[in-house]
């Protein structure tokens, strides 16, 4: 068992956020990196936790917008896919999101839990999808390879690289990752950080599908 840390790092990640009702512009005037293309990504590498990270390219958001109106908000939508791949059957929840660009930490319900979500923007005339990710499966081998964890569906995630992994962990599990310690999350404070699914799946289930 991981030694329990005494003190929280102070370049930590912070405690994961409750829900916020405060309203963020879907347009900033400028971006911390040039986006290409739309990208969302789901890395594990220990079994009971999880990172997401997704990318949106500025204009495709734009676009979107204008099909489905200026009161358009962007959501993550995860899928429990453990039991089934059925996306229309398989429990799910939504949470709204203000950024192109950003991370979700994940505490998995279960070890080895299959997960995969998508990025799509919503109003009251509909909704369009901007990308969805990989379905994370971590095998025995893979826990000693996390690279090996990424399954590409399309084309969009050609360029995964360090770099990329670096924003998909952010950097301060990246710090960890690199120096062999990203596996002493359980048991510790860190765990704080992490949305936990357990709680996300009961709230999903007591609501009707949406699209």
């Amino acid at each position: 068992m991981a030694a329990r840390l005494k003190k929280k790092p102070t370049n930590a990640p912070k405690r994961a956020p409750k829900k916020s009702s405060s309203k963020k512009p879907l347009f900033p005037e400028a971006l911390p990196l040039l986006i290409k293309a739309n990208r969302a990504t789901l890395l594990t590498i220990d079994p009971k936790f999880a990172f997401a990270y997704w990318e949106l390219n500025n204009d495709a958001v734009r676009q979107a917008t204008e099909k489905l109106g200026p009161e358009s908000q962007l959501y993550l939508r995860f899928y429990d896919v453990t039991s089934t791949t059925d996306l229309k059957r398989c429990p799910h929840w939504d949470v709204e999101v203000f950024d192109h660009n950003g991370n979700w930490y994940l505490k998995l319900e279960k070890p080895r839990q299959k997960l995969c979500f998508e990025v799509f923007l919503k109003s009251k005339h509909g909704s369009i999808t901007l990308s969805q990710s990989n379905i994370i499966h971590l095998s025995t081998g893979q826990l000693q390879n996390p690279l090996l964890a990424i399954k590409k569906p399309t084309a969009q995630s050609t360029s995964f690289d360090q770099q990329y992994m670096k924003r998909i962990l952010g950097p301060y599990f990246y710090e960890l990752y690199e120096g062999g310690r990203l596996g002493n999350i359980a048991n510790t404070s860190l765990e704080a950080i992490f949305h936990d699914v357990t709680i996300f799946r009961h709230e999903s289930e007591l609501l009707p599908f949406e699209t």
